[in-house]
């Protein structure tokens, strides 16, 4: 005891140890209760309140209890006494706390460590069950070491255990829990809520990002939990085993009632392509329902995005529309990606180019290419890129009526003869920069008609 006052008892450090069933600590520089000592005298009633400052305190998710690894006490009977005693509200203050998530099975714990920590809890005395117990109500607020702010606030209360409860104990307890951020690190609220959630998964890792919203919880005895809210996200970046580069510079806002999350509008830079898309996630089916679009991608950024070695020069810029489809853990992109600009192919302008594209994994399917030489004809094809080690590709083009001589001036061979139209089956197949090309041509109309590979 380091100060005694009217109102008021001040005491020097303090701890909370850890227990075999809790590992819970606080280690606090001060405690300082207070109390109305007039107030008492006159009601005989000592309602106290705790303030503690500089703790630092350590509060481990549990497997079975979640946060509130904790056991309320019932009231307990004592001897009639003159003054009756209770514990009215406890105050945070100048404080760090680590708040350790339940990891995926297997792997370790990533602590969150909040500084400048300051909350408040109250207590209050109800009955249920024909037993006094109490109700809680708390609100908490720290600064990541990361970044931003974060903040809980909720309650805690005591209701009769359903018939169905597994424990077999009368009190069972429902909780409400809302979360809010405020720029703070995307990989400490994903964290929390997603293990909060019973949700923690390694399919996805986050690099970076600033996320701030609103997230309300809600936990009742033997139910599954109820939760909704709204989150904006700026600057996040993630990985996945699904894409082989990572998934950055994502902003956007989302909206979510329990499992089914509805992306109002989201950016993300892939490589260097950046895309815009909108739609819903339903966590509860396992499946994406959503729109993207990209605008401006050019052939260099498309070959440089996806590791591949043209067999020849390439040029122009395209838009992109595609739809999100499949399970969340092997989603499907299948879309049409249009030519916006005159497309060359080494000596060949092209006046339009277009391809149905679908994205499995790391195979990238183009189905129905079609692009129309300036010179004229038509050149239509199939084609399948492997977005892998070695980026092995394959392609098949079908080119009818072609205009052989105007093509063959353009690489500069001036023919005395007349070749007419043309019409070619071409397959490319490439892997590491080695590709090989066959043509199948065959020239009817030409002063010397033939057919060849």
């Amino acid at each position: 005891v380091e100060q005694v006052g009217l109102g008021s008892v001040r005491v020097g450090p303090s701890t909370v140890g850890a227990s075999a069933l809790d590992p819970t600590t606080l280690d606090a520089e001060n405690v300082i209760v207070k109390f109305d000592l007039f107030k008492t005298l006159r009601t005989f009633e000592l309602g106290l309140d705790l303030v503690i400052v500089e703790a630092d305190g350590y509060l481990a998710q549990d497997i079975e209890k979640g946060w509130l690894n904790y056991v309320f006490p019932e009231q307990e009977e004592r001897e009639e006494s003159r003054f009756s005693v209770r514990l009215d509200e406890v105050y945070l203050q100048e404080s760090q706390l680590t708040l350790v998530p339940l990891p995926v099975p297997g792997e370790e714990p990533e602590p969150i460590f909040l500084e400048n920590v300051v909350g408040q809890l109250a207590l209050d005395e109800v009955s249920v069950a024909e037993k006094d117990v109490f109700a809680v109500r708390f609100e908490i607020e720290g600064d990541p070491v990361k970044g931003g702010n974060i903040g809980l606030k909720g309650e805690v209360q005591p209701m009769e255990a359903p018939p169905e409860a597994e424990d077999g104990s009368e009190i069972a307890f429902a909780t409400n829990l809302v979360v809010q951020a405020d720029d703070a690190p995307l990989s400490d609220v994903l964290s929390f809520t997603l293990s909060t959630l019973e949700l923690q998964t390694n399919d996805v890792g986050i690099n970076a990002g600033d996320v701030s919203g609103l997230i309300d919880l809600d936990f009742r005895p033997e139910e599954e939990v109820e939760y909704s809210g709204a989150l904006s996200v700026d600057a996040g970046e993630l990985t996945t085993d699904i894409l082989p580069l990572p998934v950055k510079a994502i902003r956007g806002q989302t909206r979510f009632k329990d499992n089914l999350w509805t992306v109002d509008q989201i950016s993300a830079d892939y490589g260097l392509i950046d895309a815009i898309a909108q739609g819903q996630i339903d966590f509860t089916e396992g499946y994406y329902d959503l729109s993207a679009e990209t605008k401006d991608v050019t052939v260099a950024e498309f070959v440089e995005t996806i590791d591949l070695e043209l067999p020849v020069p390439a040029a122009g810029v395209f838009d992109a529309v595609a739809r999100v489809d499949g399970p969340l853990d092997k989603p499907i992109f299948t879309g049409l990606a249009t030519a916006t600009t005159n497309v060359s192919v080494d000596e060949v302008v092209f006046d339009t180019a277009s391809t149905e594209f679908q994205l499995q994994g790391q195979n990238l399917f183009l189905g129905e290419i079609s692009a129309t030489p300036s010179v004229g004809g038509s050149v239509n094809g199939t084609g399948q890129v492997f977005l892998g080690e070695g980026s092995p590709f394959s392609f098949q083009f079908a080119g009818r009526n072609l205009p052989a001589n105007a093509i063959a001036s353009l690489y500069g061979a001036d023919t005395d003869f007349q070749i007419g139209r043309v019409a070619t089956d071409t397959t490319v197949v490439g892997q590491d920069g080695v590709v090989n090309t066959t043509v199948e041509w065959d020239a009817p109309n030409a002063e010397y008609a033939g057919s060849g590979t």
